[in-house]
C-alpha cells in the first residue's frame, strides 16, 4: 500500500482511540507535516518500513506533504526542529524542481534522518549538518558523458562566489549517502566543507555513494595546517568528483592533526587539476581504489601531498597518458623530511611518481608504464643515507637519486636514462624516461618475465667516440678519490647444487685517476664459489693486458682462444714451460706460443 495511504489510515484510526496524538509540533504548518508519534496509546509510531509499530520505541517518523505551502527547505527545516531524538523526516514525496532557501538543520533539536527522492534542490544556503544525522538520497549519475546536469538527488548551489553547500564542523556519527552535490560552476564553490577547532573535534564521518561536480573544490577537508584541529575517522567511499573549472581539485587536506584511520576509497576523479591534495596532514591515513582520468591544467596531479606521515596508497591507477607532459599519479614534494611510511601497494603507475624527502619509502606489486624517482629521502634533518627504500615485485621504472641503496629489489626496478646530476624539477624531466624525445636516455620499452628492453637514440657517431654525450646507460661516481671503481657486476647459477649465488661472480669494472685516466676490467671466475679470479684489461691507452696464466693452467679451450702463457718458452710448438713466458693460441687441438 502507497505509504501516504497508509498515513492517512494510521491518522483516522489514531483519532479515534488515541486522542493524544497529535499532527504536528514545533510551529509547523499542519499541511506540512504530519507527527503519528507521541501518545499514551499502543499505537505509538509507523517506522521507515511504512509499516505500524506497537512496541512502545519512542522514535519519531514525520511525512513531508509535497503539496502543502511554502518551500522544500521550510519544510524539512519545519519537521527537523519538531523531531524527536532518533526520528526520521521523510522526504520522499518532493521530487522535480525544489528550493532550499535557509538552513533546513538551523533548529535541528536532536538527532535524526532525513530520506530524500530524486529531486533537484537549489541551495543557496550553506547547509550544516548536525551530529548523529544521516542524509539518504537517490544517487544516479549524469544525463550525458559530460559533466553535465545529474539526475537522482542533486544539491545545486545557487549560492555565492566562495559557497559551500554542506558544513560538516565540530560534528560526529554524520553520514551523508546517496547525494550529487552541484557547484554550478560558481567561482570558489565547495561541494563539503569539512573542519572543526576542537569545540568538539570532528569524529566518525562518512560520505558514500556520492558525486561532486562544478565546483572549484570539491571537499575541503580542514583550513589549517597550524592549529591542531582535529578531523578523525573519516571516509569517502564510491565517489565521483569531476570539474572544469580551472584549477578545480576533488579532494584538499590541510590539517596538522586529521586523518586517523580515515580512508579515501573507490573514488573516480575527473577533468580536475588535482585529484587528492593532501596539503597537510599528520594522521595515518589511506588511499585505495581511486582512478584518475581526464585531469586538466598543465602537469595535473592524481595524488600530490606536502607534509604527510604514514600514507598508504593501494590499487590505484591513473589513466593519464593522454596528458599534457609533467602529469603525475603521485607527487610527494615533502616540506620537512616525513618521519612516517610512504607506501605504494598494487598500483598502476602510468605518468610517473615522485617522492622526496621519505623515511621509509615501501613499494611492492606496482607495474605501469610510468616511473618512480625518489630523491633526498631521510628523516626529518638528518642525514638521508639513514633512509630506507623498500621494493618487492614491482613492475615500473626508478630513478633513485640521493638516496641508500635500495633493500629487498624486486625485479621491476629500472634505471630511467635521466642526467641524475640534474634536479629532477627541470622542464624535460618528464619526457626523458616514458619518451625520450627530450635527451639521449634510455627508457624501458616493453618487459618479458624479469628480463626488460632498453631503447634509446643512437646518435653518437662512431667517429666520435668516446663522445661527451651521454649513453642511454650512464653511471657517475660520487666521490673524487683517484683508483675507486665503478662496475656493473653479476651473480651465477650453480646446476651443480640447484642454486643461485647471489655474490659477484663476474663484472665488468671501471677505475679511474687523475694520473692515467680510465682503464676498463672484465673479469670472471672458473669456479662459482670462489669469485672473480682473471681480468682482461684495456689500459688508458687502448692496449689489452691479458692475465698471465702458468701452461698448466691454460686448460683445453676450443681452437682460437688466445691468452698470455707466463712461464712458456717464447717460440715452442707445441708450448712447454720453462720460459719467461709468450703469447699462445690455440690451434688444432693444441697450444702453439710465438712472438
Amino acid at each position: 500500500m502507497n505509504k501516504v495511504l497508509m498515513l492517512l489510515l494510521t491518522f483516522c484510526l489514531a483519532s479515534a482511540s488515541a486522542p493524544s496524538v497529535r499532527a504536528n509540533s514545533g510551529g509547523a504548518s499542519p499541511s506540512s507535516v504530519i507527527d503519528f508519534i507521541t501518545g499514551s496509546s499502543a499505537l505509538r509510531r509507523i517506522n521507515e518500513q511504512g509499516f505500524l509499530d506497537i512496541s512502545g520505541g519512542q522514535n519519531s517518523y514525520l511525512v513531508i506533504a509535497p503539496n502543502a505551502a511554502g518551500t522544500a527547505g521550510s519544510k524539512i527545516a519545519g519537521a527537523a526542529a519538531a523531531l524527536a531524538a532518533g526520528g526520521v523526516i521523510d522526504a520522499q514525496a518532493l521530487t522535480g524542481e525544489q528550493t532550499l532557501s535557509t538552513d533546513v538543520f538551523a533548529k535541528a533539536a536532536s538527532s535524526g534522518k532525513l530520506l530524500l527522492n530524486a529531486a533537484t534542490f537549489y541551495t543557496s544556503v550553506t547547509q550544516h549538518v548536525p551530529s548523529n544525522w544521516t542524509i539518504i538520497g537517490q544517487h544516479s549519475g549524469p544525463l550525458s558523458s559530460s559533466i553535465s546536469d545529474y539526475n537522482g538527488t542533486v544539491f545545486k548551489w545557487t549560492g555565492a562566489d566562495k559557497g559551500q553547500v554542506f558544513r560538516i564542523f565540530n560534528v560526529h556519527n554524520v553520514i551523508i549517502q546517496g547525494i550529487t552535490i552541484d557547484g554550478n560552476n560558481v567561482s570558489g564553490s565547495t561541494g563539503i566543507l569539512l573542519d572543526s577547532n576542537n569545540n568538539p573535534g570532528t569524529t566518525k564521518i562518512s560520505i558514500e555513494d556520492f558525486s561532486i561536480v562544478k565546483a572549484a573544490t570539491g571537499v575541503q577537508w580542514g583550513t589549517s595546517s597550524s592549529k591542531g584541529y582535529q578531523s578523525d575517522a573519516v571516509i569517502f567511499r564510491n565517489g565521483h568528483i569531476a570539474s572544469a573549472l580551472p584549477g578545480a581539485k576533488g579532494i584538499v587536506i590541510n590539517s596538522s592533526n586529521a586523518g586517523q584511520t580515515s580512508i579515501i576509497e573507490r573514488l573516480f576523479f575527473q577533468q580536475v587539476y588535482v585529484g587528492i591534495d593532501v596539503q597537510h596532514m599528520d594522521g595515518s591515513f589511506a588511499i585505495r581504489s581511486v582512478d584518475c582520468a581526464a585531469l586538466s591544467g598543465s602537469a595535473p596531479r592524481c595524488i600530490q601531498a606536502a607534509r604527510v606521515n604514514d600514507l598508504l596508497i593501494q590499487d590505484s591507477r591513473d589513466e593519464l597518458l593522454g596528458n599534457p607532459v609533467g602529469s603525475r599519479f603521485f607527487v610527494l614534494t615533502g616540506g620537512d623530511y616525513m618521519q612516517g611510511v610512504v607506501t605504494l601497494l598494487h598500483n598502476e603507475i602510468n605518468t610517473g611518481a615522485e617522492i622526496q624527502r621519505a623515511a621509509w619509502v615501501l613499494s611492492e606489486g606496482n607495474k605501469g608504464a610510468g616511473y618512480a624517482v625518489i630523491r633526498n629521502a631521510g628523516v626529518r634533518g638528518a642525514d638521508p643515507s639513514k633512509a630506507k627504500v623498500v621494493s618487492k615485485q614491482d613492475r615500473f621504472m626508478l630513478d633513485a637519486t640521493d638516496t641508500p641503496a635500495i633493500s629487498e629489489k624486486g625485479q621491476g626496478w629500472k634505471v630511467c636514462g635521466v642526467d641524475l646530476a640534474v634536479p629532477y624539477a627541470t622542464t624535460n624531466y618528464g619526457a626523458v624516461c616514458p619518451s625520450g624525445s627530450s635527451s639521449l636516455g634510455a627508457y624501458v620499452s616493453r618487459e618479458y618475465g624479469d628480463r626488460f628492453e632498453i631503447t634509446g637514440d643512437a646518435r653518437i657517431s662512431p667517429s666520435s667516440i668516446p663522445a661527451a654525450a651521454k649513453g642511454q646507460i650512464h653511471i657517475i661516481p660520487r666521490q673524487g678519490v683517484d683508483g675507486y671503481m665503478m662496475s656493473i657486476t653479476f651473480g651465477a647459477e650453480n646446476g651443480s647444487s640447484n642454486t643461485v649465488v647471489t655474490s659477484t661472480q663476474a663484472g665488468i669494472y671501471v677505475q679511474s685517476s687523475s694520473a692515467y685516466g680510465t682503464r676498463f676490467y672484465f673479469c670472471n671466475a672458473d669456479n662459482t664459489l670462489t669469485g672473480p679470479k682473471v681480468c682482461v684489461q684495456i689500459n688508458e691507452r687502448g692496449q689489452i693486458v691479458y692475465p698471465p696464466t702458468a701452461l698448466r693452467d691454460l686448460g683445453t679451450p676450443a681452437d682460437g682462444t688466445t691468452g698470455f702463457c707466463s712461464d712458456c718458452v717464447e717460440v715452442s710448438d707445441p708450448c712447454t714451460s720453462g720460459g719467461t713466458g709468450s703469447f699462445a693460441k690455440r690451434l688444432n687441438g693444441r697450444w702453439v706460443c710465438s712472438k
